[in-house]
């Protein structure tokens, strides 16, 4: 048998004892304390809760409707403030985006440009390199030079 065991067997025996006896025990009355303190505390939280959404301002004299008032423009202040710093980081997010759109933008024109020139040089070169091959073809074409005159004969006045 290991000490936690025994440990564990001892605890149980005390606390069988103390319900026998009709006496809590130390660690029931602590808990028992805490339990209501922290019953206590909800409740409170939740009168509070219901005052701050405008519920239940029934028994509130002036003073205590006026320093719920000065908590809630104190809040409302602090959500404010919250949300314009939200709203500016956006801004500025959504401001740095767009000017990279941009630059990507006049990278993307600047590409197609260079695209289109390459594209006209290509097609020029095709051009005159066609035209050079016909002129070159127009001479090849047909039979030698000597076999154009070797049919023709000349006769002078017989």
């Amino acid at each position: 048998m290991t000490m936690r065991d025994i440990l564990g067997r001892y605890n149980l025996h005390a606390s069988n004892i103390n319900k026998v006896m009709g006496l809590p025990s130390p660690y029931h009355q602590l808990e028992d304390c805490n339990l209501s303190r922290l019953s206590q505390e909800v409740e409170d939280k939740t009168k509070q809760l219901r005052k701050l959404r405008g519920e239940d301002l029934e028994g509130l004299n002036l003073e205590e409707l006026q320093r719920l008032e000065k908590m809630l423009e104190s809040g409302l202040s602090r959500v404010s403030e919250k949300k314009g710093e939200f709203l500016m980081s956006q801004i500025s997010s959504l401001e740095k985006r767009g000017s990279e759109l941009v630059d990507e933008n006049r990278r993307l024109r600047e590409r197609v440009v260079t695209m289109e020139m390459a594209k006209t040089m290509a097609l020029k070169e095709a051009v005159e390199t066609e035209s050079a091959t016909t002129n070159v073809s127009s001479y090849d074409s047909g039979a030698p030079l000597e076999d154009d005159f070797s049919d023709t004969s000349l006769k002078l006045g017989d």
